[in-house]
């Protein structure tokens, strides 16, 4: 268990944190589990609790520990608390786990605490040649800026004219009021376009005919430019 450690205060404060019971056992649980809780219930301490107990209980390298989240801004907060508390573990002294610790603090830039896309992109790359696609391709964050500009302008438009859509009535005039007391530009790029890409995972309906034609194409091309070559 990761018990409550008392910690100079020049230290960050992390895994001093007192869990209860069933974070506790989030934490110390050894098979796969799905956590679910709502909106500032400690989930984000919970997960650093349990990447914590992997390294220090465990001895698992962070090169061995694959953590997600859906946004960049929620990878970057992950990793600066990860690398904190393994920090503050670090500090309390010098013993054989501890020893451990800093090793991984020293190749934790090897870790993998990214998003979901960011993920499945280094995936792909890797089996690029299985997946009939270019190692070269890049996420297009023009694109996704476009995409995210103009949900939030269907959005706010759509409320505005009091079309709630899937939801209540009553939020559809809030949204409406908000809409009338606020410039719309910045209420729609700098508000809700922004919200809806730095914490939300947004991307267009997938077309899976069209990805198998696509591959399909390459992988025959790829086949002919071989064969001309041999």
């Amino acid at each position: 268990m990761l018990d409550a450690v008392r910690v100079p205060d020049a230290v960050p404060r992390e895994v001093s944190v007192t869990y209860d019971s069933d974070q506790q056992a989030a934490i110390d649980a050894r098979a796969n589990v799905v956590v679910r809780a709502g909106a500032g219930a400690g989930k984000t301490s919970v997960l650093v609790g349990r990447y914590v107990r992997l390294v220090v209980k465990d001895r698992i390298p962070v090169d061995q520990i694959l953590t997600l989240t859906f946004t960049r801004k929620a990878a970057a907060e992950m990793h600066e608390r990860i690398y904190r508390a393994l920090a503050e573990h670090a500090a309390l002294g010098e013993t054989a786990d501890n020893e451990f610790v800093r090793e991984q603090l020293e190749r934790f830039d090897s870790a993998a605490v990214s998003t979901l896309d960011s993920f499945c992109g280094s995936v792909a790359r890797s089996g690029c040649t299985a997946f009939g696609v270019a190692p070269t391709f890049t996420v297009d964050e023009a694109k996704l800026d476009e995409f995210c500009d103009d949900l939030a302008l269907r959005f706010l438009l759509n409320r505005a004219r009091g079309k709630s859509g899937e939801g209540s009535a009553g939020g559809a005039s809030s949204i409406s009021s908000l809409v009338r007391l606020n410039r719309f530009g910045p209420l729609w790029h700098d508000g809700f376009a922004r919200l809806a890409k730095d914490h939300f995972l947004v991307s267009r309906e997938l077309d899976l005919a069209g990805t198998m034609a696509a591959q399909r194409l390459y992988l025959l091309g790829e086949v002919g430019r071989y064969a001309s070559e041999l």
